[in-house]
């Protein structure tokens, strides 16, 4: 099934972060944003139905845990270069 991104790049929402509990290829981290309430967007990556690569490190068996919550950030917050 392919997603699609329904984000607006200047909408302001909560930016979170999620630890893995033990890398999956390179990742080791998710960082994630909803315009939502917080635990809603939490309960849909603990079902399955979040990002894509949420659902992956459930179906592997690693544990993700929120680490980091930013009380409000920007949705394109993920899409910056890292440095």
């Amino acid at each position: 099934m392919k997603r699609t991104c329904t984000k607006k790049p200047d909408e302001i929402g909560t930016v979170y972060l999620c630890c893995f509990s033990e890398p999956y290829k390179h990742a080791r981290h998710y960082l994630g944003f909803t315009a939502g309430t917080l635990a809603k967007r939490i309960e849909r990556h603990r079902a399955g139905n979040g990002a894509r690569l949420m659902a992956v490190i459930k179906a592997a068996g690693i544990h993700a845990s929120r680490q980091t919550t930013l009380a409000a950030g920007y949705a394109n917050v993920g899409r910056q270069p890292k440095g």
